[in-house]
């Protein structure tokens, strides 16, 4: 496996991207359906 990094690399930064994504839609679905957020 010496000289193959993006084995590695590329798969973990696909996930890690995959995480903040669903990360960030989970926010935003929470304040859209939040009526708590809404009256502020």
């Amino acid at each position: 496996m010496e000289g193959k990094w993006w084995l590695a690399v590329f798969p973990g930064i696909c996930i890690a991207l995959l995480v903040l994504s669903a990360n960030m839609f989970g926010d935003w679905l929470r304040v859209r359906l939040d009526p708590q957020l809404k009256n502020r």
